[in-house]
């Protein structure tokens, strides 16, 4: 039976990864965006960059329904410079957050929801999207977002066991460039996504007993299989909402209350590098994670008993039991449930 109070409320009609989040500690969130030049429709190589520097993080805060930007290095109970929320904006319940690393342009998707909001680069306030969905791309359930170097993008469908591929600056009725989906594929409840530097697709699963991450060759398209998974006993993850890559090339993927950091190209039943884990850490329902580019690691928490958020930064070698080099928290912040902390 779900125990916690956010699975009764999320899991029987909308908010379904957020509810078994709450369930299970595992998360979608925080795919990168990688840089390139826009060149062609099919991945080429080069075009898969690091994380931008970003002088701003952006996080959705899916109980205030809202987009939320706060300087780089902020931190304590500091109010956003940042804030994308009101009715115009038709964000309720964002979780599905990720940034072009060209434009700037801020792409969202409602926990649940069927489209993807599109803002422009510094939006602030309640704007009016525009917004990328219809019958040509049935999208059941939106969870998660990525965008490739040259500004494609990238849409996870929880319910559908798809992830649909859209044209740079797709808006509206958009038919999708690619769609990856079938039995071949292993998908069951894809969520989260990200890109390593040869534009291999990361994909998290987030039903027991798959694979939790699979990595897909650059451009894949329609029933392929995954080129490699990380599953297994040694890899300390059961299913996974989420996963990133950092500038270093390597994978990170939170658990309940922990952060696994896996080897660049990690396939198999592998052990994590690094474990970030213990009390010291502040680790508690962790929800997230996002990489800057100096690969520090940024963990968004919501304790769904106590209703405390928080973006708990660590650094790139942070193993074991240590503590964040900062925390942002508390009321100004208007962090509330926390997702897909990224960089522009």
């Amino acid at each position: 039976m779900l125990s916690s109070p956010f699975c009764r409320r999320g899991l029987p009609v909308l908010g379904l990864v957020a509810g078994l989040a709450a369930c299970t500690g595992q998360t979608t969130t925080g795919a990168y965006v990688p840089t390139g030049t826009p060149r062609s429709s099919q991945p080429m190589a080069g075009e898969y960059g690091q994380p931008a520097s970003g002088a701003k993080m952006y996080i959705a805060s899916r109980d205030k329904h809202a987009i939320l930007g706060f300087p780089h290095a902020a931190g304590g109970d500091v109010s956003p410079t940042i804030m994308i929320a009101g009715r115009k904006t038709r964000l309720h319940d964002p979780l599905g957050l990720a940034l072009d690393p060209n434009s700037g342009t801020i792409y969202a998707a409602n926990d649940g929801g069927h489209d993807v909001l599109i803002f422009h680069s510094g939006a602030n306030g309640d704007v009016a999207p525009k917004v990328l969905g219809g019958s040509n791309a049935p999208i059941q359930s939106t969870e998660g977002i990525a965008i490739d170097g040259v500004g494609r993008i990238y849409v996870s469908d929880y319910i559908g066991n798809a992830i649909y591929v859209f044209a740079s600056g797709a808006t509206g009725n958009a038919v999708p460039i690619r769609v990856i989906a079938g039995a071949k594929t292993q998908f069951d409840r894809p969520t989260g996504m990200a890109f390593d530097t040869s534009g291999n697709l990361y994909v998290a699963n987030s039903y027991a007993g798959t694979a939790p991450i699979l990595e897909f060759a650059a451009g894949a398209n329609g029933n392929v299989a995954p080129i490699a998974t990380i599953s297994g006993s040694n890899t300390g993850i059961t299913r996974a909402f989420n996963v990133c890559i950092d500038a270093k090339g390597r994978i990170v993927v939170p658990t309940p209350s922990s952060i696994e950091v896996f080897a660049a190209g990690a396939n198999g039943n592998v052990a994590p590098v690094q474990v970030i884990s213990g009390a010291a850490t502040k680790l508690d329902y962790t929800s997230s994670v996002g990489t800057d580019a100096k690969a520090n690691i940024y963990a968004t928490t919501f304790n769904y008993y106590t209703s405390q958020s928080s973006v708990l930064v660590f650094g790139a070698h942070a193993n074991g039991n240590v503590a964040p080099m900062r925390m942002l928290a508390g009321a100004n912040t208007k962090i509330d449930d926390p997702f897909y902390p990224t960089f522009y």
